[in-house]
């Protein structure tokens, strides 16, 4: 079964508000917490290196060297979203993938999120494999 959805569909909402529309808002000052918690200010003169007038950003740099990525975290906090519904959306259809992306229900238990998201950036910057933790049971709507 065939489920490709284009990142942007789901991803530019979830990027967009940062999260608080998937998650309520004590959660959302936890996931902004870390979200902000990936940014250093070496990180920010890196890119302020660039000058002023600099729109573009080098991704390819920024993909062999995810340390020097402002925004890992959010990054991290993504895949472990998806990672969290992975075998609802592998047993979906396009629609329903698209349905559960765009209606993301927050886990009962909302720290699971951010530890599947501290494994993943755990797991980047070290360079080995990312072994799931198992998923929770999501909060019905």
């Amino acid at each position: 079964m065939s489920n490709e959805v284009a990142p942007e569909l789901h991803l530019t909402r979830w990027l967009r508000c940062m999260m608080s529309r998937e998650f309520c808002l004590e959660t959302s000052l936890k996931v902004w917490d870390f979200i902000f918690s990936g940014i250093d200010e070496g990180m920010l003169s890196s890119f302020n290196a660039q000058g002023p007038d600099s729109t573009s950003v080098d991704y390819d740099t920024l993909l062999k060297e995810p340390r020097i990525d402002p925004f890992i975290n959010l990054e991290c906090l993504s895949v472990a979203m998806i990672a969290l519904i992975k075998s609802d959306l592998l047993e979906s259809d396009f629609s329903m993938c698209l349905g559960l992306l765009m209606s993301y229900s927050e886990p009962n238990e909302p720290a699971t999120v951010l530890e599947h998201a501290q494994k993943v950036r755990e797991s980047l910057l070290k360079n080995v494999h990312y072994a799931r933790l198992p998923s929770p049971t999501p909060q019905a709507q």
